[in-house]
């Protein structure tokens, strides 16, 4: 499928000269808006509503978890920060871009990657604390190249569907096929880019050691996002998972009669977010819901991905505590509901990591039923889940029931600026928007 029309660089951009590399302390550093910037130019734009906002749906009202999930000041749930009440309208309407800049480059980072700069500036709108290295050294240079580096999702498979791939996939779908896309790589991130249907050639394999230099730089830049915070909306949409979903092999796409599975997410192989209660629950779930439907106790790595995919493509309902293993929500169908068990009580919550809402999100942008059920745990210990709330969530998602706290009903289809909801295609005024293909054979480098 050909490239969106782009709005056009501006002349000053082509004339440029790579300028010298300087220490942090001697430039600006863009982190709320990117537009408006000197030598910073969009040339692609599409909107999303940012799910962040939603209250989860769950058998109480979801306030009553907001103490538990991280305070009122949470930035994941943002239905509980009381400091987003004055800026949510504006974040729920945020938009996805791939800007241009001229002479401009990028490297490791001092720890998250996917910031770029200049000679006057650096720009970490996409993750505040993504500030280059600065280092200067083994430079590579193009006339044209894009930064496929999202922050959040390091070398891990993890963070792939939900951070990588839509940031490198709305690159390759809407730049020309002739700018080539550097991407993190790892031999768990080489398994997960074989299952996407993409040209290897545009990928170049990010070296740590490297500094990239383009006469003309393109990146994705979330807008609002860094103004306010680092979870201040969420990084991308509706939009670039539909592109993801477009571009994943093997994503079977079933008739709901064939949709009956329940899958039970069991962390046994890991020491983290394990439910202590794992066997009781598995036992109260097949007894309940055992004669009439399949209730897989699922240990996600004791099965290939082309496993795990088909399993989720059959299942009805989606169950466990939080981790890697929701990342399978991208081969579920549209409708699927997906019960989460999130965790509190943890010491020292603001050291450790709170619970975040990227699943909730997730599920939101591919149309499923999202359900939130806490228990007391943390992050890096096992989760002791309530087996009866647990259960009751399953059969009321299975009921199709009404909840105490459903999400707010805005609309998840991208729209452009000013104009009414956009086709799966579509072209605005110095802003284009586009919908979106990898083989396992050699990749460049």
């Amino acid at each position: 499928m050909a490239s969106p029309e782009l709005s056009p660089l501006p002349a000053a951009m082509a004339s440029c000269t790579r300028p010298t590399v300087r220490p942090a302390s001697q430039m600006a550093r863009v982190v709320d808006s990117v537009e408006g910037v000197r030598n910073v130019h969009v040339v692609y734009s599409e909107s999303y509503h940012a799910a962040v906002f939603d209250k989860p749906r769950s058998l109480r009202d979801a306030s009553e978890f907001c103490a538990q999930i991280g305070g009122r000041d949470n930035r994941a749930f943002r239905f509980c920060d009381r400091n987003a009440l004055a800026w949510q309208e504006d974040a729920r309407r945020m938009r996805l871009l791939v800007v241009a800049q001229g002479c401009a480059f990028f490297d490791r980072g001092k720890r998250w990657k996917g910031g770029t700069y200049d000679g006057r500036q650096y720009i970490v709108a996409a993750h505040a604390g993504a500030v280059p290295a600065f280092h200067g050294r083994n430079v590579r240079e193009y006339e044209r190249l894009a930064c496929g580096l999202a922050p959040y999702s390091h070398e891990a498979q993890s963070h792939f569907w939900t951070g990588t791939a839509p940031y490198v996939l709305t690159l390759y779908d809407v730049l020309p096929a002739s700018v080539p896309i550097v991407v993190a790589w790892s031999p768990a991130l080489e398994r997960m880019f074989a299952m996407l249907d993409v040209d290897p050639r545009r990928l170049v394999r990010f070296d740590t050691a490297a500094t990239y230099y383009a006469k003309v730089l393109y990146s994705v830049v979330p807008s609002p996002y860094g103004a306010h915070g680092a979870l201040g909306g969420e990084p991308s949409g509706a939009p670039a998972f539909a592109r993801v979903q477009k571009h994943m092999r093997g994503a079977a796409r079933l008739p709901a009669s064939s949709r009956t599975a329940i899958v039970v997410l069991n962390r046994a192989d890991r020491k983290s977010r394990r439910c202590s209660t794992h066997a009781q629950m598995m036992g109260k779930l097949r007894a309940r819901f055992g004669g009439s439907r399949e209730v897989v106790d699922l240990v996600g790595t004791k099965r290939t991905q082309q496993e795990n995919a088909a399993l989720f493509g059959r299942a009805r309902v989606i169950v466990g505590p939080h981790g890697g293993g929701f990342m399978n929500l991208m081969y579920a169908a549209a409708g699927t509901d997906v019960v989460e068990i999130g965790y509190y009580g943890q010491e020292k919550q603001r050291a450790a990591m709170q619970f975040p809402s990227v699943y909730m999100t997730l599920a939101a942008h591919l149309s499923q039923r999202y359900w939130l059920v806490m228990g007391r745990g943390s992050y890096n210990g096992p989760i002791d889940c309530p087996v009866d709330a647990v259960v009751e969530t399953v059969a009321r998602a299975l009921d199709g029931g009404g909840d105490r706290a459903a999400p707010s009903a805005a609309p998840r289809a991208a729209r452009s600026q000013g104009a009414a909801p956009a086709s799966p295609v579509q072209r605005t005024a110095g802003n284009g928007r586009k919908i979106l293909r990898l083989q396992d054979i050699k990749y460049a480098k």
